[in-house]
Order: structure tokens, then sequence, then C-alpha cells
């Protein structure tokens, strides 16, 4: 597998992700660039965040993993929507319901309620 292009660190203030280390187990690589990805998110650096999560969105997609597409579009647009890319943040969980109207996912829901929460602030398409 090729390395990621998408090679950052995480200083230890905002490395959540030592869960896996004391039980012992491990997430996959797009898992862990979508983890990554939601790391930087909540750090405010938004264009990383993105960066991460297209990067395991294509991953999960060449291994045809809808639940793992779902979760990282969903993961997406809450970055670009931080962003202030409501549009694409908007395109993202639609493509999420698409995915999860092919094979049902128990994140579906989740995913329609921030799309609808985002409509609502805009009830005439706009954003």
């Amino acid at each position: 597998m090729p390395q990621s292009q998408n090679v950052v660190s995480i200083d230890k203030e905002s490395d959540t992700s030592g869960e896996s280390a004391r039980t012992g187990s491990a997430a996959s690589p797009p898992e862990s660039l979508n983890t990554l990805g939601t790391l930087h998110a909540r750090r405010r650096r938004h264009e990383r965040a993105i960066a991460c999560q297209r990067e395991s969105l294509a991953i999960f997609r060449g291994l045809n993993l809808p639940r793992g597409e779902l979760t990282t579009l969903r993961d997406l647009g809450d970055a670009l929507l931080a962003a202030g890319r409501r549009q694409e943040a908007r395109a993202a969980w639609r493509e999420g319901i698409a995915i999860s109207e092919l094979t049902p996912l128990p994140q579906t829901e989740e995913v329609r309620a921030r799309l609808a929460s985002v409509a609502a602030d805009h009830p005439h398409g706009r954003g």
C-alpha cells in the first residue's frame, strides 16, 4: 500500500486516540486518516482535516466499504461546514445518504439530522 501523502504530526494535547493503544485494537489506515482529520477539525485546522478525510474516503471507496464511506462523509461534511463551505458540506452528507440507501447503515439518521439542521438554517436552499 502506498504511503499516505498526508504525513502530519499531532501534538500530545490533541492526541485522543490513545484508546486504541490501551485496548490493543488497531484502526485501519482509512479509519486512522479519518480520525486524524477529526482531530485537525477540533484544532480548527480545517484544510488539513478536509485533506485527511478526502484521502480516507478515497481508500474506503477503493475497498468498497460503504460504512467507512458514510462515516467519513459525515465527518468530512462537519469539517467543510466548520470551514464555512456549507454547500460542499451538504453535498457530502447527501452523498452519504445516497450510499446508505443502497446499504442501510446505522449512521444514516445522524447524517440526515445534520443535513436537515443546515437546511433549516437556510429554508430557501441558499447554503
